[in-house]
């Protein structure tokens, strides 16, 4: 890095930080603001829930052992076990608000689980419940354990095993499903956490770019440092690092404003998962994938404060492009995932997919590295396209 380079970088470091009000707004409060609204909120649904009674976890039972009621009548389910209709009662698990399970025993259970019968053919226990529902899934996480701890203390003479009666059974060897829902919940964040980072990281970059660049042209001091004998190319790169970090420290502290608030909005709703389970290597990408991003937005953001006249005139010609990184920030949601090598050469986009990548913990070196290098090659031709800004007088000197 040349001697100019690094003293514009020295230059806007002194003016960004030696203004504590931009300090303050630009790197402190987004971070404050996004943890103390998502914690207010996660709290209030959490004290919202709690006021609220539970559904009660109805649990109907088929061909119920004498042998085994008093262990289940002591668990806490309501349990019904005669006077119902087997098949409405799967079509009432079905429906997604449901917190029925049904337990469907062998007839003459304990008869057949002698150890001569049980070495041939072991009875099978049918247990269904809905995953989208946690009355449910609890349901059938307690009757599990319950029943495999009654096998193991008595001696193994039945299984606990799957049938196919629909989508909602699950065999013995599955994980357990509050363990499927909180993977359904990291698979949510690994869709909306990009955009929220996407957004962030370029509010961070509008924070500061304008103001730099389209300012110094208002208050004309852009005319003191092109009148010197400075290489424009110097000054081009001298400005979109110097942006870029600034930039970064916003969007980091944006970041980690949501990333700390997460686990009690996410509580709110009955799952407790940690954000903190990535890796060193997960972790390092993801930097990797956001400095090279924040270097492409602010070499953007700086080459049309460059053709503004004014900081407000820069601010209203970026304005629109936040609407474009929302689309595209969104464009996991809508399904729009990483299927295809070619989906990780179209800037911005790839940035996304591979955060989407990163929180999913489904990362590709090989996407990974073409991603970062697209977003380096295209900030390189806009540090050439900023210094052809620079070169021109009439953009330059025009009020």
């Amino acid at each position: 890095m040349s001697h100019n380079i690094i003293n514009i970088i020295r230059k806007e470091c002194a003016r960004f930080f030696g203004d504590k009000a931009l300090v303050f707004t630009a790197i402190i409060m987004p971070g404050l603001l996004l943890y103390l609204v998502y914690t207010f909120v996660g709290r209030g649904l959490s004290h919202a829930q709690l006021n609220e009674p539970e559904p009660p976890a109805v649990v109907y039972m088929e061909n119920r052992p004498r042998e085994l009621s008093p262990l289940l009548d002591s668990l806490p389910l309501h349990c019904i076990t005669y006077g119902f209709d087997t098949a409405h009662v799967l079509d009432l698990i079905r429906e997604k608000e449901s917190g029925v399970a049904l337990v469907q025993f062998p007839p003459q259970f304990i008869t057949t689980s002698a150890p001569q019968q049980a070495a041939t053919q072991p009875p099978l226990i049918r247990i269904s419940y809905n995953p989208s529902s946690l009355t449910s899934a609890r349901s059938y996480d307690l009757l599990t354990h319950t029943l495999r701890a009654y096998e193991h203390s008595v001696c193994p003479l039945f299984d606990i095993d799957a049938h196919p009666l629909s989508s909602t059974t699950l065999s013995s060897g599955d994980s357990n499903p509050t363990d499927k829902v909180a993977a359904d919940v990291q698979s949510l964040l690994s869709e909306v956490l990009p955009m929220l980072i996407l957004m962030m990281l370029f509010a961070g970059c509008m924070a500061v770019a304008p103001t730099s660049i389209a300012g110094e042209k208002e208050r004309g001091t852009i005319a003191t440092l092109l009148v010197t004998p400075l290489n424009r190319n110097e000054l081009a790169w001298g400005k979109i690092l110097s942006l870029s970090c600034f930039a970064l420290l916003s969007g980091v502290s944006s970041m980690a404003g949501i990333m700390l608030s997460l686990p009690q909005l996410i509580s709110s709703g009955g799952i407790h998962i940690s954000t903190g389970n990535y890796p060193a290597s997960h972790l390092l990408a993801l930097l990797l994938v956001v400095l090279s991003t924040v270097l492409m937005l602010i070499g953007l953001i700086s080459i049309i404060s460059a053709l503004a006249t004014s900081v407000k005139q820069a601010t209203s010609f970026v304005s629109p492009l936040m609407f474009v990184v929302m689309f595209v920030g969104l464009a996991p949601v809508f399904g729009a995932h990483g299927d295809s090598i070619a989906l990780y050469l179209v800037p911005l986009h790839n940035s996304v997919l591979c955060m989407t990548d990163i929180f999913s913990q489904h990362i590709h070196p090989g996407t990974l590295t073409i991603a970062i290098t697209i977003n380096l090659v295209i900030t390189a031709l806009e540090a050439w396209l900023l210094t052809r800004l620079f070169n021109s007088e009439r953009i330059m000197f025009s009020h």
